[in-house]
């Protein structure tokens, strides 16, 4: 299993009034770490191995870091 090397204080967050539900997010996360929640995108933190690939796919910079 991956384990990330960077710190724990480390959270992927989505700034709501920023995003546009596009779901790339979802759609280029490789570890399922993002969802679907009927009006907005949910994040499951545990799951996240900081690789920052939503970060880079994000059109509007609604990820933040």
């Amino acid at each position: 299993m991956f384990k990330s090397l960077a710190p724990p204080e480390f959270l992927a967050t989505i700034d709501t009034d920023k995003c546009i539900r596009c779901k790339r997010c979802i759609q280029n996360c490789g570890w399922g770490v993002y969802s679907w929640g009927g009006d907005r995108v949910l994040i499951d933190t545990v799951k996240c191995v900081k690789c920052l690939r939503c970060y880079h796919y994000c059109p509007v910079e609604a990820i933040e870091i």
